[in-house]
This record gives structure tokens, sequence and C-alpha cells, in this order.
């Protein structure tokens, strides 16, 4: 059920809702095992205390283990968003070169990032900053039959015929972002 409350992945909403009642259990779960090993006194309390840091210390370190070799794949480095700065300087740098920069938003938000990077305050975006960037799903489709414009956009969208000007890659050698004149 809390998942449902953000619909992006990965989003910090999924998790949110869901983090109290796991704190919750796992508080209850600790006192019992304390209240069990005092009252049984079988085992001392701190062989329980000492257990349950090498329990954590065990899963904290299956899970680094397992973040390394599943987030650092190729396949999730779209999702750590990696490429926009370098996308946005270069398209900053060309903003009086073009008339319109087209920005696909398909890795999601790219706005957050052009305005940051740009360094653009709120009452500035508010009042048409961002007015010769259109950011949307289809930057090709958008562009298409414009003169004097430069298209940023991942590798998926751009037709085959056209001149790349630029490439923007992830980390790991993949194209993240290809860049173009029209």
């Amino acid at each position: 059920i809390p998942a449902t409350l953000g619909n992006d992945v990965p989003h910090a909403n999924r998790g949110l809702m869901g983090l109290p009642w796991m704190q919750l259990l796992a508080g209850v779960g600790f006192l019992s095992i304390i209240q069990w090993a005092t009252q049984s006194r079988k085992i001392s309390l701190p062989v329980v205390f000492g257990a349950c840091i090498v329990v954590a210390a065990i899963g904290l370190i299956w899970h680094v283990d397992n973040d390394a070799q599943v987030y650092a794949s190729s396949a999730a480095l779209k999702d750590f968003q990696y490429g926009y700065k370098e996308a946005v300087e270069y398209a900053r740098s060309q903003e009086s070169a073009v008339s319109k920069i087209y920005f696909s938003d398909v890795y999601s938000q790219a706005y957050v990032f052009i305005l940051f990077y740009k360094k653009i305050n709120p009452i500035d975006y508010r009042g048409g900053a961002l007015a010769n960037y259109d950011i949307t799903q289809h930057a090709f489709a958008d562009a298409r039959g414009q003169k004097n414009v430069l298209i940023i956009a991942p590798p998926s969208e751009v037709p085959s015929d056209m001149k790349i000007e630029k490439t923007i890659l992830f980390p790991d050698g993949t194209v993240a972002f290809d860049i173009i004149r029209q």
C-alpha cells in the first residue's frame, strides 16, 4: 500500500509510509528478545547485544555488497540520472546560438536539473526563465520541421540519419544523451 503513493521509481515516498511500522515491529522484536533472554537466564544480556550487533553487521555487509552489484550495473545508471550536468552545461553554452532547446524528459524530471545547474531561483522560474526550453517526452517529434534548434535526447529517440553534434556518456561508457542541432 505505501508504494502506491509514489509512481516514479526510485522515489522516496514509496517506502515512507511503511517505515514507522517497520521500526515499530523491529523495536517490539528487539524488546521481546531482551525480555526472553533476561527472564530465562539462559543467555546474558551482553551476549544478546553482541549477537544483535553481529546480525546487524552481517546484514549491512550483505546489503552493501548487493547494492554494489545491482545499482552499479549499466541497467540502473539512467535511474541515477547521470549526464544531466554535462547536457545542461552544453545547452547553456548554446542558448544564444539557437532559438529553442528541446530537452527530452525520458529519464524524468529534466526541468529540475536544468533549474539546478543553471542556478535559477524559483521566482525567476515562475517568471519564465525556461521559456526557450521545451521539456518533453518526445523531443524529436516536437521539434520536427523547426530550424535552428538544439535537441537533447537519449539515443533511443535519435533517428539514425541525424548528425550528432555531441554525445554525453554514462560512467560505464554507454550513451546517456545525444545532442543534435537542427
